[in-house]
């Protein structure tokens, strides 16, 4: 079956480490290395790389290409948030009300949603 392999996001750089804060807390993946990243048109940045199961996120530095929402499927949500809320993130959880089907933050202009993956299943009706 097919999945999404690679990610390539382009923020500024505050929101760029906060975005890579994010996704390390929800992946439960220490915080990468930036490195030298040199882009099509030869100019030079920094960015890093995270891996959220199969999927490769990369985060560079540079002007923000567009607004994006990531999901990433978790296999425990309640470890998930509580890493968020360690790593200083405030949170929306849903619903609202009894035990949450997902969490979601903004960290860098972009919302992160985590989900699991048997709330995915439902939200999908498969």
């Amino acid at each position: 079956m097919p999945f999404l392999s690679r990610v390539l996001l382009f923020a500024e750089a505050d929101d760029a480490s906060e975005i890579v804060a994010a996704l390390a807390a929800l992946s439960g993946t220490s915080a990468p290395t930036w490195l030298l990243y040199v882009r099509r048109d030869d100019t030079e940045t920094k960015a890093t790389t995270l891996r959220v199961g199969d999927t490769t996120l990369d985060v560079a530095i540079g002007e923000r290409a567009l607004p994006v929402v990531l999901e990433v499927t978790v296999p425990d949500l309640h470890a998930a948030l509580e890493r968020v809320l360690a790593a200083g993130f405030s949170d929306s959880v849903w619903p609202h009300d009894g035990d949450p089907e997902s969490v979601a933050i903004d960290a860098g202009g972009v919302r992160i949603t985590a989900i699991t993956e048997a709330a995915l299943i439902d939200r999908r009706g498969a």
